[in-house]
């Protein structure tokens, strides 16, 4: 925030608030300055500047891209405004005195309080999702209780100015970013319990499957995230993601011992064994021998142990960092693909759901509001936020 003096004429006079502090903080305003301009530095979603106002020519101006304003006078706000200049007071606010000589005399007929909101509609904030309470769930494959906890990360922007001033800034000088995180985060967990319950239920995932599906999960709550931030506070949500799906190491132990104890010894050293006579039959120079291993060890870690044990490894095998990545890379992502609609199963690659029509992949469309040509699946524009 800075003060620049151009004239010793007070309607000349600029003050410039460029909103570099914290979300919600109010900067004081001069009562007599000419200009306000309002800029912003890209690091809040939204500021605002409170104060008295006595110059019948003050002016608010706004000066930047991407943001709207709205200007509470005596605690009535005006509509967004984009954009602009926008004088303080009204005619019918401004008491003119023309004396015999010299120039007319104006003043405003009663001092005002004024709070302007600065809201940036460019900005992403992001935050971060947990679930405190996890989610009782019976492996299918052991029938073993465990309770599943999660986190991940999401993106948040404005999307309707009018509604997030309504429901979130009003008239709460002492906002903080971290309360609405906090409420927000209780609304995401809320909608993941839901959707992870009717995925679990409706493909029978066991524990281990449910990480194959970490991308899937995400893709489905995203757009219902977004629904839930626009309807409660005026934002969207662009970006959802989820990190990882967790359980206790003593069930994860408990699960595993039972796999180890309940899996018939002969059979298994014998599936070991072919897969060993598999891997040494590969091309090792092209990498096929550490894929397949690498997949194996992705889908049974004990049996992969077998098989390492059979061909004589003293360790694990070498490969390079290329190929590790690109195995780290298969293993997010899901086996299998399903319909976030409907949920019936569809195949990699395809733009559209057979049974429902609903596009899997983004698509190209116009927005109607600030005419950007967009790549997206969305249901709001990622350059304006607003409703396609």
């Amino acid at each position: 925030m800075c003060f620049k003096k151009k004239t010793d004429n007070i309607a000349t006079t600029t003050f410039v608030v460029n909103g570099d502090h914290e979300d919600g903080k109010i900067t004081n305003l001069p009562s007599n300055v000419g200009k306000i301009r309002l800029e912003t530095d890209n690091k809040n979603l939204f500021y605002r500047a409170y104060g008295l106002i006595k110059n019948p020519d003050t002016k608010f101006i706004l000066s930047a891209p991407g943001c709207e304003m709205m200007i509470i006078k005596d605690g009535v706000s005006s509509e967004p405004l984009a954009n602009g200049s926008y004088p303080a007071f009204k005619e019918d606010e401004i008491e003119v005195k023309k004396p015999f000589f010299g120039k007319e005399k104006k003043k405003v007929k009663e001092d005002t309080m004024f709070d302007v909101v600065v809201f940036n509609q460019n900005l992403s904030y992001e935050g971060f999702w947990g679930i405190p309470n996890p989610i009782p769930f019976r492996d299918p494959e052991t029938a073993i209780p465990v309770d599943i906890r999660g986190r991940g990360k999401y993106d948040i922007r404005i999307a309707n100015v009018q509604k997030f001033f309504e429901r979130v800034v009003g008239s709460n000088r002492d906002f903080k970013m971290e309360d609405l995180l906090e409420r927000i985060n209780d609304h995401v967990v809320h909608i993941l319990k839901e959707k992870l319950t009717q995925v679990i239920h409706e493909h029978h995932l066991g524990y281990i499957d449910l990480s194959l599906h970490e991308a899937e999960v995400a893709e489905a709550i995203q757009p219902l995230v977004s629904e839930m931030l626009n309807e409660q506070y005026g934002l969207y949500c662009p970006i959802f993601s989820v990190e990882q799906f967790f359980i206790d190491d003593e069930q994860r132990l408990e699960i595993e011992t039972f796999l180890k104890n309940n899996r018939d010894e002969k059979k298994f050293k014998a599936d070991a064994k072919e897969l060993a006579i598999e891997a040494e039959r590969l091309d090792d120079k092209n990498w096929e021998r550490t894929k397949f291993l690498i997949g194996l060890r992705r889908e049974d870690e004990s049996k992969y142990l077998e098989v390492i044990k059979i061909l004589g490894y003293p360790h694990e095998p070498m490969y390079s960092a290329g190929a590790k990545k690109a195995a780290e890379k298969e293993k997010e992502a899901p086996v299998k693909r399903y319909c976030p609609k409907c949920g019936a199963e569809v195949i990699r690659g395809e733009p559209y759901c057979p049974s429902c029509g609903e596009p899997l992949a983004p698509v190209e469309r116009k927005c109607p509001h600030c005419g950007k040509t967009v790549k997206t699946k969305g249901k709001y524009c990622p350059h304006c936020g607003k409703e396609f």
